[in-house]
């Protein structure tokens, strides 16, 4: 049976450089992740960001075929403050460790 698992997290992040100016930006963020097993799992997240007004969700499937080596597949979705979607992607990574 999967196991899941919820959370937001939030920050304020204030920045002050004097004559330059300052700023304060706000970041938000509501992550899922679902553990078919030790080895399969899917992360997705929620975010908005002030500092660049983007709503951002990435999705993640990872597999872990062996000890330490893994294959990942990453989707993501950007859109700005009016939900106006701007671009998206996939990625397929993977990584293998080499004991030598």
């Amino acid at each position: 049976m999967p196991l899941a698992r919820l959370w937001l997290r939030y920050e304020r992040n204030g920045i002050d450089l004097k004559e330059l100016g300052s700023d304060t930006f706000h970041l938000a963020r509501f992550t899922g992740e679902i553990f078919f097993s030790n080895r399969l799992n899917w992360t997705t997240y929620v975010q908005y960001n002030t500092q660049f007004d983007n709503f951002n969700i990435n999705s993640r499937l990872q597999w872990e075929y062996k000890p330490l080596p893994y294959i990942y597949l990453v989707v993501s979705d950007d859109y700005n403050q009016d939900i106006v979607h701007k671009n998206w992607g996939i990625a397929f990574k993977m990584n293998y460790r080499f004991d030598l």
